[in-house]
């Protein structure tokens, strides 16, 4: 072994400049290779010695490379790894060094001669100078549409390859103009090419850079492209292309942000003039601040029934906090039949609409049964009193909604849904009603009343008969509802007077053809031993004609009356709860009268007997 290392030695006894390598096989033949510390067999024409290995795997028969250097003439090293094809893949003077291009290598030289890697070379997607106006993207995978994808093309194999960008094929800049064109990669996946505006050569600045595309998900570089140009290039004397991956750090302040910088789903958000209690309010366009509207859904008044012209207030709203009015809606569910309605807002006893054509209005013939306005006032406070005042009402308008729209950080909150608290337990949602709060309207007339009192008081329809000398039915009544409806009915007796004889006293809901002069009658009727449901057919107002149905001794006055007509005929009940009610008669085929009016119904048999009655309110349920 020493014999061997002698001659070797021998061979470079002077100083060489050029490492001289010798072949070697690793391992003493025997699969021994580890000799030592960094030491290894090796078999130089089937003779075995040892030498110092940092740079190569120690495997036995590994053919490799074996010789000294200039620095360590008496330590035999293997140089490095052998092909076998007898490819020199060495440097022949150059003795195993890669711990001075290694970071923070080891050894008196380790670190020294450090090779700088840099970001650009190992992120994703690259894009580099390939041959003359050519350029790479090397292969990445981006995140499109809830998926990862592959930014490649493929080679005959199936293996991902560099995406190649020809220049020839885009317009290159008039003489003695540069321009930047900016590569990316679309919502698509597809590499995207945007050029961008000329200018003189020698003054291009990265201001030039073309803006982003909306439909560029990952902009990559810009590549410098001028008339003369034969290459891009990218190297320490010039470089054509500016890397746009690089997450670079910054010392931005949120002044230097645009205002629409942050997106929600694609549209800018505009936070200027944000407030307290402001919300992000989408207008189709952007996100901007806008007033914080909670669940409650601001003010909301309804007035039940026929709408009567009142100076009086209709409806109150006490504040409950700071607020601005926004806008006020209107809605009748009957527009009527001539006329318009108006309504007034006033804050403690003051309008808000400091111009009267401003105040929401409905005439009978509008085209649709919603309107809105914008009041000149705007600001409630905390305690404030709001009314709804009622300036004028269309002829026949019924059913009037009002919902102010306020902001306040949280919304408004509703002052009531005005329904009598006599109403049905289970009261329909699509009706016509009569509240008998305030006076009847003009479409309400009499059949047969002469001189008896009639009017509303006390939030009913009252009749007093006094002095009657006959037994005559008498009606209040108002005009009958297209199609078919169910119709519900409160009716009392106030104060009938009963004497020695039969005084018999009615009240129900009565169906009247002002054409053939004929009553249809749904009735309570009472004497002084016992109670009559009834529905009978009159021929006139003084000639009974038939009882359809009657039912004597039902213990109980029924206040509650319900009548309907329906395809089928027509149905006739009663309640004593409101909430329950019995059908007594069922699909009865009326053809005796064709009703025109319909309302309430009074009677008292017996002659200079007094009486009062009443009627709470009268529903239609349109069926």
């Amino acid at each position: 072994m020493n014999n061997l290392q002698n001659a070797l030695a021998k061979l470079i006894k002077h100083k060489q400049d050029i490492l001289t390598a010798y072949p070697a096989r690793l391992g003493d033949g025997s699969g021994k290779v580890i000799a030592g510390a960094g030491l290894v067999y090796v078999r130089v024409d089937d003779s075995v010695t040892i030498a110092a290995c940092t740079n190569v795997p120690p495997i036995h028969d590994l053919n490799v490379w074996v010789g000294y250097d200039q620095f360590q003439t008496s330590l035999l090293r293997v140089l490095g790894q052998r092909d076998i094809t007898g490819k020199q893949d060495f440097a022949p003077g150059v003795s195993a060094h890669a711990t001075m291009h290694e970071f923070m290598g080891a050894g008196s030289l380790g670190g020294t001669d450090v090779i700088k890697v840099q970001l650009q070379q190992f992120m994703p997607l690259a894009v580099w100078p390939y041959q003359q106006l050519k350029v790479i993207v090397y292969p990445g995978v981006v995140w499109i549409d809830n998926q990862y994808k592959l930014i490649a093309d493929t080679n005959q194999y199936g293996k991902p390859v560099p995406k190649v960008i020809d220049f020839t094929e885009y317009p290159a800049p008039a003489v003695n103009k540069e321009m930047y064109y900016l590569i990316g990669i679309d919502n698509t996946g597809n590499i995207q090419v945007v050029g961008g505006t000329q200018v003189d050569w020698g003054t291009i600045t990265l201001n030039d850079i073309p803006d982003i595309p909306s439909v560029m998900r990952y902009p990559l570089a810009a590549v410098r492209r001028t008339n003369e140009q034969d290459a891009i290039v990218m190297n320490r004397e010039s470089s054509d292309i500016v890397d746009l991956r690089f997450p670079l750090a910054h010392k931005h302040t949120e002044n230097d942000l645009p205002n629409n910088a942050l997106k929600i789903g694609g549209y800018p958000v505009d936070v200027s003039g944000l407030t307290v209690g402001n919300t992000l309010v989408f207008d189709g366009t952007k996100f901007a601040p806008g007033d914080a509207v909670g669940g409650g859904g601001g003010i909301h008044w309804y007035v039940d029934g026929h709408l009567e012209s009142s100076s009086v207030i209709v409806r109150s709203y006490v504040a409950p906090r700071d607020m601005t009015i926004r806008k006020i809606f209107m809605m009748l569910e009957q527009l009527g039949t001539s006329g318009t309605t108006t309504i007034d807002i006033r804050k403690n006893g003051t309008t808000i609409f400091t111009n009267p054509t401003s105040k929401p209005s409905l005439a009978y013939n509008a085209s649709n049964s919603v309107t809105s306005a914008v009041s000149e006032v705007t600001s409630v406070s905390e305690g404030d009193i709001l009314t709804l005042h009622l300036d004028s009402a269309a002829i026949g308008a019924e059913g009037l909604n009002v919902v102010i729209d306020t902001s306040s950080g949280g919304g408004g909150s509703v002052s009531g849904f005005d329904v009598g608290i006599d109403a049905p337990i289970n009261w329909p949602s699509s009706q016509h009603n009569e509240e008998f709060d305030q006076s009847l309207g003009s479409n309400w007339t009499t059949v047969n009343m002469g001189s008896n009192w009639y009017g509303v008081a006390n939030g009913a329809l009252i009749v007093k008969l006094t002095g009657v000398t006959d037994e005559n039915a008498r009606m209040v009544a108002k005009p009958i509802p297209s199609g078919n409806w169910v119709c519900y009915a409160k009716v009392g007796l106030v104060s009938p007077t009963y004497g020695s004889v039969s005084n018999f006293v009615s009240v129900g809901i009565g169906l009247y053809d002002q054409n053939s002069g004929r009553f249809g009658l749904l009735m309570n009727q009472r004497n002084t031993s016992a109670i009559e449901l009834c529905f009978q057919l009159w021929s006139s107002s003084s000639a009974w004609a038939s009882s359809v149905f009657s039912e004597t001794n039902v213990q109980y006055f029924h206040p509650y009356l319900m009548m309907a007509k329906k395809s089928s005929g027509w149905d006739f009940g009663f309640s004593y709860d409101g909430a329950a009610f019995a059908t007594f008669l069922s699909g009865y085929n009326l053809t005796y009268l064709t009703p025109t009016h319909i309302g309430m119904f009074v009677q008292n048999r017996v002659g200079n007997r007094q009486s009062a009655h009443t009627m709470h309110w009268m529903r239609f349920e349109i069926l």
